[in-house]
């Protein structure tokens, strides 16, 4: 399952993953947060949470095959957050192929406050994001 969630004040965008990790996670991701930045002007910053994954369920080749593509919130500063050892590992990984490609490698928290703290965010507000 995927959630966004906005901070309008920060302009900070916030993915929140929960259950099962896979290729449709990352195209669902892609799909909704390129429908966010095509009416929003690709003007916010973004957080992705994997706190909630239980399972990974991603081909280390379709994650390379992304990693290489260009970020959809292209130039803006991205943190991700991920606690687990899988999870951190994957996330690194794919920051490494962003770096490879030319493009600004997202940072890697391992908390939501980490990440708060990485933007500069004091008392972030997140509120669902109303399609």
């Amino acid at each position: 399952m995927l959630t966004l969630s906005l901070d309008r004040e920060n302009k900070v965008l916030l993915a929140t993953f929960s259950g099962v990790f896979g290729k449709e996670a990352l195209s669902r991701h892609d799909a909704m947060v390129g429908r966010f930045v095509a009416t929003h002007d690709g003007r916010f910053r973004g957080i992705a949470d994997f706190l909630g994954i239980e399972r990974v369920d991603v081909s280390l080749a379709d994650l390379t095959a992304r990693g290489r593509q260009p970020p959809i919130t292209d130039g803006k500063q991205r943190v991700y957050v991920a606690a687990t050892t899988e999870m951190f590992g994957l996330c690194r990984m794919f920051s490494t192929y962003q770096g490879l490609a030319g493009h600004a490698e997202p940072k890697i928290a391992k908390t939501l406050v980490e990440a708060c703290e990485i933007l500069g965010l004091d008392n972030p507000v997140f509120e669902p994001v109303d399609w």
